[in-house]
């Protein structure tokens, strides 16, 4: 480790000293070119980014799943209070129907006297299906039901009740206003009066034993229609392949008895057929009505047949998005609360996990070759200036050392006033050089005439001597 540290530390030097020594006047323009334009780029990217331009690779999925968490929430919100608004009237119609054959059969206010009653109870039903079938053609669902806290036959082991079961056969899209109707619980002889076919599965009561909210809101003691209308858990109908929820609300008598429940049906299929199918760049978007089972575990009606069939739906949190595992499966996306009445669902908007983390990972490989470019722009824009800038620079630089007479040709203004300058200095040494030499000239000139007078001057004592000499003089003789 200590190796490892030391030789991180010697490279950094051998960095510092290139850099500050070492670095040419091209290598320091292109890296200081290189980090002007990375750092508008990346404040440019910044910014982008705040403004909600650029936005992080996941931002778009994230952003898609969300829009359509809201549009398929409100439009379910919207089939919810359709329904409602249908159920009241459903409600009451009823009521006066079941009232006005109880009149007629002496029975008024007395609906224990309809149990084991076949006949008044086939009364009912022929009385109430006008009704029923009328509103089950304006209502957005699958089928249309109500069932009376009565039955033909109260001595069987499961409790079953009496009413009217309608569904449209066939459905092959959200309209079914065209649809064939069949009977799916209800007397074989109110179909036959009506022209309608029985279900393949067809039962003359129904068990509610798989909707327990229906089963509690039948024996509710709450009389407020408007507070009690529940959209149950899905469940499989007996008998039957298919899978349905039921929107349901009481039917009250006219002293504030619960007497039966009404509503509609929405099956899988139906809801399937409602929920268009949404696309996110060619991966396919699951809608899902989600009910609770236990702590983080679900089950629901889902826009995907292929998808949970039958499967426990276990949700956790990675705290931006839901993710959701049944089995193998594994999805990402959102929730939100959905409340229908007394009772609470969620919808859920989901992605499959690997088709969430290859669209992740697209938007990634996007992002780095958008900068990739930014840099590489980067690049080519640093070797034009350097060669439309720094080459003229060099080359008069080598001609100055080479030729410093001649003038530069790059027409930098600094350049040319460096030129001016080194041109000055040179005249203004070639000029004290002059003069040096001038003042040479004349101090050799100075020393010559002084040299010639000494010698004149010794010339002149010399001949003194000799004259002095020659006429007697008795002095030493100067030497020859």
């Amino acid at each position: 480790m200590l190796n490892k540290l030391t030789k991180i530390k010697r490279l950094l030097l051998i960095g510092k000293e290139i850099w500050h020594n070492k670095r040419s006047m091209r290598g320091r323009f292109i890296i200081y070119l290189l980090s002007l334009v990375l750092l508008a780029g990346s404040a440019m990217l910044i910014l982008l980014n705040v403004i909600g331009i650029v936005q992080p690779p996941s931002h778009d999925i994230d952003r898609f799943l969300e829009y359509e968490l809201n549009t398929r929430t409100n439009d379910i919100k919207r089939q919810m209070n359709a329904l409602a608004a249908h159920n009241i009237d459903l409600s009451q119609q009823l009521q006066n129907d079941i009232d006005r054959v109880m009149l007629e059969q002496g029975i008024y206010n007395n609906y224990d006297a309809l149990n084991n009653n076949p006949e008044t109870l086939t009364a009912i039903q022929q009385a109430t299906y006008q009704t029923l079938a009328a509103k089950m053609q304006q209502a957005p669902a699958s089928g249309a039901l109500y069932l009376i806290n009565a039955s033909v036959n109260t001595n069987l082991l499961e409790p079953t009740y009496n009413g009217l079961f309608l569904k449209f056969t066939n459905i092959y899209s959200e309209n079914t206003l065209f649809n064939e109707t069949c009977m799916f619980r209800g007397n074989p002889q109110v179909a036959r009066n009506n022209n309608i076919s029985l279900y393949s599965t067809w039962q003359l009561e129904l068990n509610v034993h798989a909707y327990p909210q229906a089963d509690k809101l039948l024996h509710a003691k709450e009389n407020n229609i408007s507070q009690q209308y529940i959209l149950t858990d899905v469940a499989h109908l007996k008998e039957s392949w298919e899978q349905s929820r039921l929107f349901l609300m009481p039917i009250n008598s006219n002293n504030g008895r619960i007497i039966g429940i009404c509503g509609f049906e929405i099956s899988s299929v139906y809801f399937q057929q409602r929920t268009k199918q949404a696309n996110y760049k060619g991966y396919p978007l699951i809608t899902a009505i989600l009910d609770k089972k236990a702590d983080n575990e679900y089950q629901g009606q889902l826009s995907n047949p292929a998808s949970f069939v039958n499967s426990t739906i276990k949700t956790s949190s990675d705290g931006e998005h839901e993710l959701f595992t049944a089995g193998q499966e594994r999805f990402i996306g959102y929730t939100a609360p959905l409340k229908v009445g007394a009772s609470e669902h969620k919808v859920a908007v989901m992605l499959p996990a690997d088709s969430y983390y290859h669209l992740q990972g697209q938007a990634k490989i996007r992002l780095l070759i958008m900068l990739g470019i930014i840099l590489l722009l980067s690049l080519l824009s640093a070797g034009y200036f350097s060669k439309r800038y720094v080459d003229p620079l060099v080359a008069d630089l080598q001609q100055l050392q080479q030729n410093p007479d001649a003038p530069p040709q790059a027409n930098v203004l600094e350049l040319n006033q460096f030129f001016e300058f080194l041109q000055s200095h040179s005249e203004q040494q070639t000029e004290k050089l002059r003069q040096l030499q001038s003042e040479n000239n004349q101090v050799q000139k100075q020393y010559g005439l002084a040299a010639m007078r000494l010698q004149e001057a010794q010339e002149k004592q010399k001949q003194t001597a000799n004259q002095y000499y020659s006429s007697g003089g008795t002095a030493c003789r100067p030497a020859e």
